[in-house]
């Protein structure tokens, strides 16, 4: 009886062993079919990024139907929604610019002539370059970017709000004769802006220095244009 009890028993445990012998080999390959599952979704994701990189370098071209229907004399101008477009033929480019009606700021972007593809983009205010700058190949990418603020801690976003609440000058206003420039020395670490305000003789005009990094006043006086 003894012997045959412990016959039963090791029955049991080996049936047991197998059973978790078994069940940690289902589980291993559970866990492979998630790592395979995984990386199929990796791949997934890669090539969905892969896709969604080419849609991004895909090429600006100016428009050949625009460009016959308003192109006059080397030169075409119309206005869409709220913003007058102008192109100027300049040789072996076109010179797209884009202003927004009522403020000083203007889009440019440059084209080949042969194959109407954008090779260069960039924003001005008051003809200033402001921003990033880049040029592009005719295959669409980059081979030169500038960024035209990085020694302008003090943007041109604050120097209007410091001209209208300090000065009661609106940089957006047509009526006035008013010239903005702004120079930067990184030797020296030096950035400036300088407004001319000129009155309506053109015979005197306001001359106000600003700091392009602080923001502070440098200077501000009147000046005779004989001067």
């Amino acid at each position: 009886m003894k012997l045959h009890y412990i016959k039963i028993l090791i029955s049991i445990f080996f049936i047991f062993s197998v059973m978790s012998c078994n069940g940690q080999k289902d589980q291993k390959n559970v866990e492979k079919m998630k790592i395979k599952k995984s990386n199929k979704e990796i791949n997934s994701i890669n090539k969905g990024s892969d896709s969604t990189n080419k849609k991004n370098t895909i090429m600006k071209k100016l428009d050949r139907i625009k460009l016959a229907k308003f192109k006059k004399e080397n030169q075409y101008k119309y206005t869409e929604n709220d913003s007058v477009f102008k192109l100027e033929d300049q040789g072996k480019i076109y010179r797209e610019i884009k202003n927004k009606i009522g403020e000083k700021s203007a889009t440019v972007n440059v084209y080949d002539k042969d194959k109407l593809v954008l090779i260069g983009e960039g924003s001005f205010m008051f003809n200033c370059p402001v921003g990033i700058h880049r040029d592009y190949d005719l295959e669409g990418n980059i081979i030169q970017e500038k960024n035209f603020d990085k020694d302008f801690s003090f943007t041109f976003i604050n120097l209007k709000q410091k001209l209208l609440n300090e000065f009661n000058i609106n940089i957006d206003n047509p009526k006035l004769d008013l010239r903005i420039d702004r120079s930067s020395t990184p030797s020296e670490k030096k950035s400036k802006y300088k407004i001319l305000l000129y009155n309506e003789l053109r015979s005197q005009y306001r001359y106000i220095l600003i700091d392009g990094v602080t923001g502070h006043t440098i200077k501000d006086i009147n000046v005779s244009a004989l001067d």
